[in-house]
């Protein structure tokens, strides 16, 4: 079996040029890719591709390969796949399931944290020679109500060490657990004081943090996502920060965020973009100049260790594709 790797860092190629075993043929490569990617001649008929989550995989981008039969997505989410391509055509989609739960889980909180006790712009003050304490004040934790939206893997996670801080924690899922207190999404809205995100993208969740969701919350409510980009409406954020009933924001990941991840390269590329997502360049440029919003790069997921499982847990799934085991397949 040919397996194409895109998006690999030298670690990762380093690991798997070392571990793939010799029943496959590899080919790696440091290249993202979308649909106007020209695909090389000789990885056109791989039975195989691993993509990270920068890349777009999109149908016009998977007919290129003429003899697709799996996906080994070196993510959780999968949302960045042509899922009902895949099904249509028999491509079996596996993902790296539960690689970060501790890692993301420990990062909802270095963010939080770094946003209610405005950590960034102290440590850009003090090295600039120009303190000013009454910027700093912030919020505390203890005793606050967090509502986690989404008690999977992550959440569960999330919610421990929220019980570590003395937080009062309220859930919802469309599955409960009876070791925690679960509410409707409403009351969720209504109660909390800080609310996290933990559930992937999907037209069900989509913009599930919109305008009537702010106006029922608490005036002062914190809004912390580490998913995806795409469950908050951004417009309706923007608003509720300007009318100060949002009084922070802590975000690791945007709404078509490749764009401004991309801005920075010399090859970017303003007419391949849909308009869409011109828009929400836009607005995520806006959002980032607001006050009380902090905005990382999309790494939650990034520690030695986690980087590591990822690449453990793709080669087992390589390995269970070419054994016919279907364990971490989402279709």
């Amino acid at each position: 079996m040919k397996v194409v790797f895109f998006d690999l860092t030298n670690e990762e190629k380093v690991y798997f040029e070392t571990n793939l075993s010799k029943d496959f043929v590899g080919y790696f490569s440091s290249e993202s890719f979308d649909s106007n990617y020209i695909l090389p001649a000789e990885i056109e008929e791989a039975e195989a591709i691993s993509v990270f989550v920068s890349g777009k995989i999109d149908a016009q981008f998977l007919k290129k390969f003429s003899n697709l039969k799996y996906i080994f997505a070196r993510s959780v989410g999968f949302d960045h796949i042509d899922i009902d391509y895949c099904n249509s055509k028999g491509i079996k989609v596996y993902t790296a399931k539960h690689y970060g739960d501790n890692t993301i889980a420990e990062y909802t909180f270095a963010i939080l944290l770094s946003a209610i006790r405005n950590i960034p712009s102290a440590i850009t003050d003090v090295k600039a020679g120009k303190v000013k304490q009454s910027k700093y004040r912030g919020l505390e934790l203890f005793g606050k109500t967090l509502g986690i939206i989404g008690l999977g893997a992550i959440g569960k996670q999330v919610a421990k060490i929220a019980e570590a801080f003395s937080m009062n924690v309220i859930c919802y899922d469309v599955k409960t657990n009876s070791k925690y207190q679960f509410v409707s999404l409403d009351e969720l809205f209504e109660k909390s004081d800080i609310i996290t995100l933990h559930v992937p993208y999907s037209l069900q969740t989509e913009n599930i943090i919109n305008a009537s969701a702010f106006s029922k919350m608490k005036k002062g409510v914190v809004i912390v996502n580490t998913a995806r980009g795409e469950l908050v409406d951004v417009v309706a954020l923007i608003e509720n920060l300007n009318n100060g009933k949002v009084s922070y924001v802590a975000s690791d990941v945007l709404e078509c965020e490749n764009i401004v991840h991309g801005n920075y390269k010399k090859d970017f590329c303003l007419s391949c973009v849909d308009e869409h997502c011109l828009q929400k360049f836009f607005l995520n440029n806006k959002l980032m100049n607001t006050s009380n919003v902090l905005v990382t790069p999309h790494i939650a997921y990034n520690t030695y260790e986690a980087v590591k499982r990822i690449s453990e847990i793709t080669l087992k799934n390589i390995e269970n594709a070419k054994d016919g085991i279907f364990k971490n397949v989402v279709n």
